[in-house]
């Protein structure tokens, strides 16, 4: 296992913190966008039911567009702008009409899904959004109704903000490690200063002393401490020596 320097197990610790922190901000980012686009798709997929169950009629228990020519003129116009996808079933479930933009496509009818719930599913290979609604006349149901919308554009957007969320993340861990290592680096020189002090301190040679921290901070008390260790030491030495010294001379 590699063995990280003490400056870059700090510059490591420090940038998992923020990455962290990083990642918890862009995930709100992310899910705020996200509701942003979905709540838009949903409000326009409400209205387009409400639009489309305004402009139909029953016959004879089937299901007739109030003016179909203009409905399918307008479903038409606006396929380019806004992909909106409507389609009327029986109660067997089965096409009785849809707009012009689904071409040889059909929406599919969830049988699991309730009455006006928005939902997430496939029309062959796009994404879609979509709602399925009962179609009611004097309390009787006689078909459905299915809107949905394209979500291409809307997953579009979100996965180009999932990847430039991603290389932002890496680039800013990046540049993080590297400022992080060069503060610590300036923050563990007292640290330098006791390692170069000890290799010179001999029991020939206690005149060495740490220098002393401008920041009286922990490793102020630990080169003061070191100091004054080596104080007590030197008089030790110097009082065995005197010591000595006298006895020699008796």
């Amino acid at each position: 296992m590699v063995q990280l320097s003490f400056k870059n197990r700090i510059a490591l610790n420090y940038i998992i913190t923020t990455g962290l922190l990083i990642v918890a901000v862009f995930s709100v980012i992310y899910s705020i966008v996200k509701h942003t686009v979905y709540s838009h798709i949903d409000e326009k997929i409400k209205v387009e039911i409400q639009n489309h169950l305004d402009e139909i009629k029953v016959v004879n228990g089937k299901v007739i567009l109030i003016d179909a020519e203009e409905w399918k003129e307008r479903e038409h116009n606006t396929v380019d702008v806004n992909p909106v996808f409507v389609e009327f079933l029986d109660l067997k479930k089965r096409v009785i009409e849809k707009a012009p933009n689904l071409k040889t496509e059909t929406l599919q009818f969830k049988d699991s899904v309730e009455d006006y719930e928005l939902f997430d599913t496939m029309m062959g290979d796009h994404a879609i959004r979509q709602i399925q609604v009962s179609l009611h006349v004097n309390n009787k149901k006689i078909g459905y109704v299915i809107v949905a919308m394209s979500l291409a554009d809307s997953k579009m957007v979100l996965n180009n903000l999932f990847e430039i969320m991603s290389l932002s993340f890496l680039g800013i861990l990046l540049l993080l490690f590297f400022i992080a290592r060069f503060f610590a680096g300036r923050s563990i020189k007292p640290i330098n200063a006791i390692i170069n002090t000890s290799r010179i301190i001999t029991k020939d040679n206690l005149k060495a002393r740490i220098p002393l921290p401008k920041t009286r901070d922990e490793l102020y008390t630990l080169s003061k401490t070191i100091n004054n260790l080596l104080n007590r030491m030197k008089m030790q030495l110097n009082a065995k020596s005197n010591l000595l010294q006298m006895l020699l001379m008796n």
